[in-house]
C-alpha cells in the first residue's frame, strides 16, 4: 500500500483496471485516461479491492471543507492563504525597518520579499503534504472532478461555466445535509454524490432552501472520531456507512412506518385545531389577559359615566350586552366553519383516494384481460379467470365507495356554504354585529358631546381593545397557517397509505403472465422494503441475503428472492451469484437477456446496470407507459424502491434485462 496516492498515477492505474474488467475499449491510448465522474461506482470498487483503501476514513471536518474556496480551478484553504499574506506583509516590514534608512537597499528589499513569498508558499506545501494520509486524496479527486466538464455542468446552477465559490459551498453543504450521524465529509460522502448525480437522483440545494440549523449543528461538531488515525483497513463494502443517507419521504416509508406517521400527523393536527380554537374563542392565556384589561377600563369607564349620567350608563351597558352575545354567536359560528372546512378537506382526500383505488383497480382488471393465456394450463386459466371476477366485484364496491364519498363530500361543502351564510347575517344582517356597532358608536358620539370629561376613560377602554383585536388577528393568522399546514400533511400522509394499499391490491390480483417464481419474487421484495446495513460496510441485517459480511449485496439480494427466500424453488433456473456479472452471463447463456432498448420490461424481470459507469441490479416490480419501478438491495445501503424512465440520465444507465418470467415459464 503507497503511503500517498498520486492523481495521475490514480488514474492511468484505473484506466488499465477498466480495461481489464472490459468496461472500456482497449482501443484507448495507454496515455489517455478515464473521467472519475463517469466511472465514480467502478472507482469505488478499485479503490477498495486493487488498493484495499477505505475510502471512508479519508475525510475532512465540514467547516474545514467550507472554509475551501476555488482560486484558479483548485481548492485553496481561505485561512492559510490569509496567514501566508499576513505573515509575508510583517517580515517585509520587519526588514524594512532594518534597511528603510538605506535607499541603496531598496532592490534587496524587493529581492527579500520575494524571497520570502517562496519560503511561504513551499512551507504551505509542506503542510499539505504532511497531511497527505488524511486529506490530499480527498481535495485531489475533487480537484480532479472540478476539471470534468460533466460534473461541473451538473453542480453548475447559473449556468455560466464557472462554478462559482457559492456555489461549491451549496454542494458540500447539501452533502451534509442529508448526513445527519457524522460531523465530516469523507470521499466516499463525495464519490455517493457523484454517484447520484449520474442517477440524476441529488438535488442539489440552494443556500436559500438549505436547513442551515442541521448545517450549523454539523460544524459544532467538527472534531476527528475518537481513535481516528490514517491508516487503512483492508477492505470496505459498495456503499459503507458513511454513505449519505436516502432522507425518509412519504414515498419510500413502509406501509407500518405510513400508520405511525398518519396517527403522529393527526395527533398534530388536533393539537393545531385545539390551538386555533382558544384564540377564536378567547381562551388562550395571551387573549385572556388582554380580556381582562378591557374588562376593567371598560367598568371604569361605565362607573366614571354612570356618576355623571346614570340612564346613559344604563344605554351603554345594555347594547354592550347585545353585541357580546351577538360576537360569541359569530365565534360559535367560526369554529363550526372550522371544523367543517377540516372535515371538507379530509372528505375530498377519501374522495381522491376512492377515486385512485378505482382506476388502480380498472387497470389490474385491464391488464389482466389483456394476458395471452394460450400457453396457460388449465390450473392458470382457472385462476385468472377467478382473479378478473372478484377483481371485477373489487370494482364495483370501489365504484360504490367512490360515489358513497363524493355524495359525503358535496353535502359538506353545501353546509359550509350554509354556515358561511349564517355567519354573514350575524355580522350584516338586520339587528347584526355591525348594526350595533354603529349604534354603539352613535352613542359615544352623544356621550363625548355631552360629556367631555369621560373621553379619557372611553380612549383608555378603546387602546386596550384594539390591542385586543390586534394581537388576536396576528396569532389567528399564525395558527391558521400552521393548521392548514398540518392538515395538508395528513392529507399526503393518507394518500401515500392510500398508494401503499393500492400497490398490494394491485399485486393480489395481478397475474400478467408472470409465472408463481416471479410472482413471489415480486412479493418478497416488497417485503424486504427497509432491510439495511445495521452495521454498516455492506454488514448487518443485509448479510441474510448471503453476500457474506462486507460485500456489495445487489446481485445477492436478487438472487435470494428467486431462490433461498422461496426455499430454492424448483423452477428457478437462476443459480446464485453476488456478481452482476454473474447474473448476466447466466441469462446471456440460456438465452434470456435483452439489451436495453431492444425489450420492454415485464414485472418479474431483472434490470441489469453493467456499463457506463455502473454495476448494479434489481427486480422490476411495476411498469407504467414510460417509467419502470424496480426494487433493488444496496441502495443508499438498505432495500429500496426506485424508478427510471426511459430517456433519463438514471435510465442510461441499464444496460440490459433478464426476462426471468420466459425463462423461468420454460423450466
Amino acid at each position: 500500500m503507497r503511503d500517498y496516492l498520486n492523481i495521475n498515477e490514480l488514474k492511468l492505474d484505473f484506466t488499465d483496471y477498466l480495461k481489464s474488467k472490459g468496461e472500456i475499449s482497449d482501443e484507448k491510448n495507454s496515455s489517455d485516461t478515464v473521467s472519475i465522474f463517469m466511472h465514480a461506482d467502478e472507482f469505488k470498487e478499485y479503490l477498495k479491492t486493487e488498493l484495499k483503501f477505505d475510502i471512508s476514513v479519508c475525510y475532512k471536518s465540514i467547516n474545514e471543507i467550507l472554509n475551501m474556496q476555488i482560486v484558479d480551478g483548485k481548492l485553496v484553504d481561505k485561512d492559510k492563504l490569509q496567514d501566508a499574506e499576513n505573515e509575508n506583509l510583517n517580515k517585509i516590514e520587519h526588514e524594512t525597518d532594518v534597511v528603510v534608512s538605506d535607499e541603496t537597499q531598496q532592490n534587496d528589499i524587493n529581492d527579500l520579499s520575494e524571497k520570502i513569498d517562496a519560503d511561504l508558499a513551499d512551507e504551505i506545501q509542506t503542510n499539505q503534504t504532511q497531511d497527505s494520509a488524511e486529506t490530499n486524496l480527498l481535495f485531489d479527486i475533487f480537484n480532479e472532478l472540478l476539471t470534468d466538464e460533466n460534473f461541473l455542468n451538473a453542480i453548475d446552477k447559473d449556468l455560466n461555466s464557472e462554478i462559482s465559490n457559492e456555489e461549491l459551498e451549496n454542494f458540500f453543504n447539501t452533502i451534509k445535509s442529508f448526513d445527519y450521524d457524522d460531523s465530516d465529509i469523507s470521499l466516499n460522502d463525495i464519490l455517493a454524490a457523484v454517484e447520484k448525480i449520474n442517477d440524476s437522483t441529488f438535488d442539489e440545494l440552494t443556500s436559500e432552501e438549505l436547513p442551515q440549523e442541521k448545517i450549523e449543528n454539523s460544524k459544532m461538531q467538527s472534531t476527528a472520531p475518537t481513535g481516528y488515525n490514517s491508516s487503512y483497513p483492508n477492505s470496505i463494502g459498495d456503499y459503507t456507512k458513511d454513505n449519505t443517507p436516502e432522507e425518509k419521504t412519504l414515498d419510500n416509508m413502509t406501509k407500518e412506518e405510513l400508520t405511525n406517521e398518519l396517527t403522529t400527523a393527526q395527533n398534530d393536527l388536533t393539537t393545531k385545531k385545539n390551538a386555533l380554537t382558544s384564540i377564536l374563542d378567547g381562551s388562550n392565556a395571551v387573549l385572556s389577559q388582554l380580556q381582562a384589561n378591557i374588562d376593567a377600563s371598560y367598568n371604569l369607564y361605565l362607573s366614571e359615566l354612570n356618576n355623571v349620567d346614570e340612564n346613559m350608563a344604563q344605554q351603554v351597558d345594555a347594547l354592550k350586552v347585545s353585541i357580546d352575545l351577538k360576537e360569541d354567536e359569530i365565534i360559535k359560528k367560526d369554529i363550526e366553519i372550522l371544523n367543517q372546512e377540516s372535515a371538507i378537506s379530509i372528505s375530498e382526500t377519501t374522495y381522491n383516494n376512492a377515486v385512485s383505488t378505482r382506476e388502480v383497480l380498472e387497470s389490474t382488471l385491464s391488464t389482466l384481460k389483456q394476458v395471452d393465456t394460450s400457453n396457460f394450463d388449465e390450473s392458470q386459466k382457472s385462476e385468472i379467470s377467478q382473479k378478473i371476477s372478484n377483481l371485477e366485484s373489487e370494482i364495483q364496491a370501489a365504484k360504490t365507495n367512490e360515489q358513497n364519498a363524493k355524495t359525503d363530500l358535496d353535502s359538506k361543502k353545501t353546509e359550509l356554504e350554509n354556515l358561511n351564510t349564517q355567519k354573514e347575517d350575524l355580522k350584516s344582517g338586520e339587528g347584526g354585529l355591525d348594526e350595533l356597532n354603529l349604534q354603539m358608536t352613535e352613542l359615544e358620539n352623544e356621550i363625548q358631546k355631552k360629556y367631555p370629561q369621560i373621553q379619557e376613560y372611553l380612549d383608555a377602554y378603546k387602546l386596550s381593545k384594539q390591542e385586543y383585536d390586534t394581537q388576536k388577528e396576528t396569532m389567528l393568522s399564525t395558527a391558521k397557517t400552521e393548521l392548514e399546514t398540518s392538515q395538508s400533511y395528513v392529507n399526503d400522509v393518507q394518500k401515500a397509505l392510500n398508494n401503499s394499499e393500492n400497490r398490494e391490491k394491485a399485486l393480489e390480483f395481478s397475474f400478467d403472465g408472470l409465472t408463481d417464481l416471479t410472482k413471489t419474487a415480486i412479493e418478497l421484495a416488497y417485503s424486504q422494503l427497509g432491510v439495511s446495513e445495521t452495521e454498516g460496510e455492506n454488514r448487518g441485517d443485509n448479510e441474510k441475503y448471503g453476500a457474506g459480511a462486507g460485500v456489495a449485496w445487489c446481485a445477492a439480494f436478487v438472487s435470494w428472492l428467486f431462490g433461498e427466500g422461496q426455499n430454492n424453488s424448483g423452477n428457478n433456473p437462476l443459480k446464485f451469484t453476488s456478481s452482476v456479472s454473474g447474473l448476466r452471463e447466466q441469462a446471456q447463456a440460456a438465452g434470456y437477456y435483452s439489451k436495453v432498448g431492444t425489450y420492454t420490461p415485464k414485472p418479474g424481470d431483472i434490470m441489469i446496470q453493467k456499463s457506463n459507469g455502473a454495476s448494479h441490479t434489481g427486480i422490476v416490480v411495476k411498469v407504467e407507459g414510460d417509467t419502470i419501478y424496480t426494487i433493488e438491495g444496496n441502495t443508499s445501503d438498505a432495500v429500496r424502491e426506485r424508478q427510471y424512465t426511459v430517456g433519463s440520465n438514471s435510465h442510461g444507465k441499464i444496460s440490459g434485462w433478464i426476462r426471468m418470467n420466459e425463462w423461468s415459464a420454460a423450466v
